[in-house]
């Protein structure tokens, strides 16, 4: 689907990272912060959309100048006919255009702002983004508990997990208290994990002892959050919730820097279930830079390199 703006929210994943670690450059854009409603957080808006994709704007002005000269009443068929004819979006075009439930976040920013916009059963356009130009239909707009959404993803993917990855999420279903957490999540977790600590945002952290990294003179510093609520995830088909997540973080123990390497959110408790966004760096592309002593850079950095009793790797 090509609207669907997955580059863009991982990059906001990492800045997210970068700034619960506190590593956030001074530029860092507000909305690049991982501000995404959480269970606890009342209703998410969501539109039923339909769309048209062409390559040139004047194709789409002259379909939405045919689509205004069709009776209201037949407006919506003719709509998902000219979708099906015309529309160079493979994805949607055999559906007559439909791309489902669109939620706040999901899409790029002038499709998102043109689709929330919208008036109700008329059609919005030529709206232009980098796949071409669109001419966009809401359906219907409705209210969605963000708690029922994460719920409901929860349930259906438990249905089909098996072994850990069903413990995890049957977590997930229980919800348990901040005070619960760490009886749920210690186990799962296993004794290779160092916590629970707690990060800038009061949810658990955990961390993993420092390991050699393929092909680079490295150590690999892993982190484990188990965020207190639920945080609502759009960029799937079906919305999911994000419960746990884990980054890694190259070090180089000689020359004093440090780099992001990987991030993985899962949809259950102590990285178990689904992997709700996945992103990892080949090592030749991981920014190295100087650790930062003022903030928790150099505590990663300390973690990864000095000896510790009993740690072979360190």
């Amino acid at each position: 689907m090509p609207t669907r703006e997955a580059p863009v929210l991982v990059k906001a994943f990492i800045a997210a990272a970068l700034a619960l670690l506190g590593l956030a450059s001074p530029t860092a854009r507000a909305q690049d912060i991982d501000t995404r409603l959480t269970e606890d957080q009342g209703n998410v808006r969501a539109a039923r959309t339909y769309h048209v994709l062409f390559k040139k704007q004047d194709e789409a002005a002259r379909a939405l100048a045919g689509l205004l000269g069709q009776p209201e009443a037949a407006r919506f068929e003719a709509f998902k006919n000219l979708a099906r004819t015309r529309s160079i979006d493979g994805g949607s075009a055999k559906s007559g255009g439909d791309l489902g439930k669109v939620y706040p976040g999901e899409m790029v920013r002038t499709f998102e702002q043109a689709v929330f916009a919208s008036k109700l059963r008329e059609v919005t356009g030529p709206v232009r983004t980098d796949f071409g130009w669109h001419l966009v239909y809401v359906e219907s707009f409705s209210e969605e508990p963000v708690a029922q959404l994460c719920q409901r993803g929860a349930e259906l993917s438990h249905a089909k997990a098996t072994g850990i990855d069903q413990l995890g999420l049957k977590a997930a279903l229980d919800r348990p208290s901040r005070a619960e957490l760490d009886k749920v999540v210690v186990p799962l977790l296993g004794p290779s994990w160092l916590g629970p600590l707690q990060d800038g945002d009061r949810n658990m952290l955990f961390l993993q002892a420092a390991a050699p990294m393929m092909g680079s003179e490295f150590k690999l510093v892993s982190r484990h959050i188990e965020f207190t609520h639920a945080k609502l995830a759009t960029s799937n088909a079906q919305p999911h919730c994000v419960r746990s997540k884990r980054d890694g973080w190259a070090i180089d123990c000689k020359n004093k820097l440090i780099g992001f390497a990987y991030i993985v959110e899962y949809e259950g408790r102590a990285g178990t279930g689904p992997k709700v966004m996945e992103h990892r760096l080949p090592v030749r592309q991981i920014q190295m830079r100087p650790v930062n002593p003022g903030n928790s850079e150099i505590q990663l950095h300390d973690f990864a390199c000095r000896p510790r009793p009993g740690n072979a790797m360190s």
